[in-house]
């Protein structure tokens, strides 16, 4: 849908879960991320994999971004029909400080909203995956140079 002076434009960030059979874990994540969306869907719904998405975000995006943000997917920014220049883009983490200065939350109500945030949209088992990784690969940066893994 193309913008008109009577309409925003939003941004909704998805969640897209899926599960399929490969031969290991590299395999598997060639094949899924070479997929196209089009594609991604097709193999969900008639092909190999089984998934599901969820909605894990959505905002309006501000008239000065709307350009930029149509660049960062790729477009030319000429999809929606904006009067508007890009301008420089707003940092997320510039808008989570200001939200935790605004409502004085400590850095643990942060950590706890940021904890139910990864819950909430789905994501415990890859931040789990993720937590996995980075913990094998400082560990074995510390044993090459001689030092205790975990300090």
């Amino acid at each position: 849908m193309q913008n008109s002076e009577n309409t925003n434009i939003y941004e909704g960030k998805i969640i897209v879960t899926c599960m399929g059979d490969a031969e290991n874990l590299e395999a598997f994540e060639t094949w899924v991320s070479s997929l196209s969306l089009e594609q991604l869907g097709r193999e969900i719904n008639e092909g190999e994999l089984l998934g599901a998405m969820n909605l894990a975000s959505a905002e309006e995006v501000p008239a000065a971004d709307i350009v930029s943000r149509q660049v960062a997917l790729g477009n030319d920014g000429t999809f929606f029909d904006s009067q508007s220049e890009p301008q420089k883009k707003v940092d997320p983490n510039g808008r989570i400080l200001r939200s935790q200065m605004e409502q004085g939350w400590s850095n643990e109500t942060l950590e706890m909203l940021g904890r139910r945030f990864i819950e909430e949209t789905g994501m415990s088992n890859a931040f789990a995956a993720y937590l996995e990784q980075q913990a094998a690969a400082e560990n074995e940066a510390a044993l090459e140079s001689g030092d205790e893994p975990g300090f």
